[in-house]
């Protein structure tokens, strides 16, 4: 854990200290801030070089201000300003008024202020997801746990992209995701008689959005008409996601599909089709500090994927208690 966190932290802060210095460097070539001291070698050398001109170039422009302060003065809002507000809007892409050279070494301790605040907030958010999934890891009720890819690789978790919930949507995402324990109550049929562990008043039988076992992830589809094969049961896995995909083949039409959730074609049960071939598969976390070890059973059809169930095993129906040890 503590490796991915330092990869995490070099990354966030190479990232912001390269902005800074970025624009630094652009508002030194042009005279706007005081230079810092070089450091040795080739490259310092020649960096020295460039600040020499424009130590030069300010000193020409101070004997101007000196002898002419009128325009001096017209000078410092306008042209220069407006350079300063190019370079911000093109180093940090956010729109800035035009700034006068007095203001820039104000604008330079604000973001190194900015990076620092940043830098201290992510490690507080990167160690509360830590405390937060150390504790749930604890708890009998809960049957699985996913997290943010961004805090890295946590033992006995599984990065949210796994189960497909990081996409490029604007919407904020949860950082950390539980799946609630499920058990089977002895039926002879499991997946007809599975409990939920929840936040919830329903009894069983009830009914709830559900969870990641296979009780919740099956479900029942059926087609009929002439546009369809007669008395045909598919056994290649099947998601809601390919029913929009199906219908709109049958009319004809052309929809251009966004991201990668949509499903495919299900040419198997439309006549003539063959069934396709599916591979399954589990993927397994590293064990967390009970061994607890979080799996995702899943099939795949060409580029489509379909899961089966997820969580502990033993907690979460569809999952043998050996899985675990495979």
């Amino acid at each position: 854990m503590s490796a991915a966190y330092d990869h995490h932290e070099r990354r966030l802060v190479d990232m912001r200290h390269e902005t800074v210095d970025h624009l630094r460097a652009l508002l030194e070539q042009r005279g706007l801030v005081p230079h810092r001291p070089a450091a040795a070698g080739p490259q310092a050398a020649l960096r020295d070089s460039r600040r020499l001109g424009a130590r030069r170039r300010r000193r020409r422009r101070r004997a101007e201000e000196r002898s002419h302060p009128i325009e001096a003065s017209r000078r410092e809002e306008s042209p220069d300003g407006a350079r300063v507000a190019r370079v911000v809007r093109r180093v940090l892409g956010t729109p800035c008024p035009p700034l006068r050279p007095t203001e820039v070494e104000h604008l330079i301790r604000r973001l190194t202020a900015v990076v620092a605040t940043a830098r201290a907030e992510e490690r507080e958010r990167w160690r509360t997801v830590r405390q937060v999934v150390d504790r749930l890891l604890t708890y009998d009720y809960v049957g699985g746990v996913f997290v943010d890819d961004k805090y890295g690789e946590l033992p006995g978790t599984l990065p949210l992209s796994a189960i497909n919930l990081k996409g490029s949507g604007r919407m904020p995402r949860p950082s950390i995701v539980v799946s609630f324990r499920t058990y089977s109550t002895g039926c002879n049929q499991p997946l007809l008689c599975t409990v939920s562990v929840a936040d919830t008043r329903l009894q069983q039988g009830q009914g709830m959005h559900g969870g990641f076992s296979r009780a919740d992830t099956m479900n029942f589809m059926a087609a009929a008409g002439p546009s369809f094969k007669s008395g045909f049961v598919d056994p290649a896995p099947v998601s809601n996601a390919d029913v929009g995909k199906t219908i709109a083949k049958l009319l004809g039409l052309n929809i251009p599909f966004k991201g990668m959730l949509m499903g495919r074609v299900i040419e198997e049960a439309l006549p003539g089709g063959e069934v396709p071939a599916a591979v399954a598969g589990v993927i397994r976390s590293e064990p967390g500090p009970e061994g607890l070890v979080t799996l995702l059973a899943f099939q795949r059809v060409g580029m489509a994927s379909y899961y089966s169930a997820a969580g502990f095993a033993g907690r979460t129906v569809g999952l043998p208690a050996q899985a675990a040890s495979r």
